[in-house]
């Protein structure tokens, strides 16, 4: 095992093509195409170092990683003057997964859960731990709650010394739907939701030049890509930070033949936009908007009601509509399960100790914590 910088995650031997197509069958946000194009759009823009730590003969194993760029170590300067902290690697925030309020989840790169699946979490975090880049923090997030991983991950950053702390991050609603068709699912769910499509359908219908789109390949693409963007830019959402990202996402999307976008359509303008993924037998409702100028319409409802239909008639065995507990997914979806994330902190170095002691404290301690920030940042 070691953690080692790469430029990109393409340079990443061939060999761990193979437990990236596994990771994948798991998850959209596993696969190497998701991590390529992130790094191509997020991370590249963020002034971030990849960081990946491989293990297992024959590419079993990689995780991800990126730790903040000189900007962000000079933004924590006082903080690192009061801990007392000055080794050059332990000067940054610390390490953190390869991920953000993008990804739905994350986690390492690996066959889990498996015979072998925690000793190859154990033999990760040591080569985490002992890597000159790790600083005195790691972050990971947004974990499985469900399925045994972050105990794992957490057991193995205690046995290395480290202290932990777990985070609530989201709730995540879905829908286990092998074998179910669309008729079927309809009859599972809200009588309310089923009348609001049934007269907002009727409606639509009626209007000159109303359509429902699906794009999945060719120039279809391209327009539904450009609809989005339209929609986007009319709905009450806030500008993407990063808006290099939804494009080259439809791009890869598109590429893997996982891309799902439908559009809804007056005449020529689109009056909303879905970007929905399929992978692996999972349909990952991503990105939804509306021109707010058409809401009473509820276009939005009927495209995700087409998408549905499409995805369901496609077998999937699940639909996922990712982050949130936004109230509307509970008439869509049937099931709820929680993303939380994982702090571990080096109680060997100054800063670790000092924010592990402020974390183990709770609420009070994140006070604190906060508190001392704001007086460093007003003395700097």
């Amino acid at each position: 095992m070691l953690a080692r910088r790469f430029d990109s995650v393409r340079e990443l031997p061939a060999a761990y093509d193979a437990v990236f197509e596994q990771a994948a069958r798991r998850s959209l946000f596993l696969s190497r195409p998701w991590f390529e194009n992130f790094e191509r759009t997020v991370v590249q823009a963020h002034d971030r170092t990849p960081v990946f730590a491989l293990g297992g003969e024959g590419g079993a194993a990689v995780w991800p990683c990126w730790k903040p760029g000189p900007g962000h170590a000079q933004a924590t300067r006082g903080l690192r003057a009061l801990a007392g902290d000055n080794a050059a690697a332990k000067a940054a925030s610390g390490l953190q997964g390869m991920a953000n309020y993008y990804a739905s989840l994350y986690g390492p790169v690996l066959a889990w859960p498996g015979a072998h699946g925690a000793e190859a979490l154990a033999a990760l975090v040591a080569a985490l731990v002992h890597a000159p880049e790790v600083g005195h923090r790691v972050r990971f997030a947004p974990l499985p709650h469900d399925d045994g991983q972050l105990a794992a991950i957490e057991a193995a950053f205690r046995t290395q010394g480290w202290w932990t702390r777990r985070y609530f991050c989201f709730g995540n609603w879905y829908l286990p739907c092998q074998g179910m068709d669309y008729a079927a699912y309809l009859d599972t769910r809200p009588s309310a939701l089923r009348n609001t499509l049934r007269r907002k359908q009727k409606r639509f219908d009626r209007l000159a030049g109303a359509r429902l789109e699906l794009c999945r390949d060719g120039a279809a693409i391209a327009r539904g890509l450009d609809a989005f963007e339209q929609v986007y830019a009319r709905s009450w959402k806030l500008p993407e930070p990063y808006p290099r990202f939804i494009p080259g996402l439809v791009h890869t999307l598109a590429a893997q033949g996982w891309l799902r976008l439908g559009v809804a359509w007056l005449d020529d303008e689109p009056v909303a936009a879905q970007i929905w993924a399929v992978c692996h037998g999972v349909a990952s409702i991503y990105k939804l908007a509306y021109d707010a100028a058409y809401r009473e319409l509820s276009a939005g409802s009927l495209l995700s009601a087409m998408l549905l239909r499409h995805v369901l008639d496609e077998g999937v065995r699940e639909v996922d509509y990712l982050t949130g507990d936004d109230h509307y997914k509970r008439d869509w979806m049937s099931h709820r399960r929680e993303r939380w994330g994982l702090a571990a902190f080096d109680p060997g170095t100054a800063r670790g100790f000092a924010e592990g002691a402020l974390n183990r404290m709770g609420n009070r301690g994140h006070q604190l914590w906060r508190e001392v920030r704001r007086i460093l940042h007003v003395a700097s």
